[in-house]
């Protein structure tokens, strides 16, 4: 069986935008690894928080390589 945790992030950012809200991933920053401007970063948290709406990033991939 193929793994499937990809197409369940992918339907449920595909509800999230049909239902006429933001959809959202948090993710862990780890240093030297990725350029964020300090106001993106959350208080006191090695995360930050990025908008994945179409709108926002329209090329953004969901799939097995990157999510699983």
């Amino acid at each position: 069986m193929k793994p499937f945790k990809h197409m369940l992030i992918q339907t449920a950012v595909d509800w999230i935008c049909e239902s006429g809200l933001t959809p959202f991933v948090k993710v862990k920053l780890e240093d030297g690894h990725a350029s964020l401007p300090e106001s993106h970063h959350q208080a006191d948290s090695n995360y930050a928080q990025l908008n994945i709406s179409a709108r926002a990033c329209p090329s953004v991939v969901i799939n097995e390589a990157r999510w699983c």
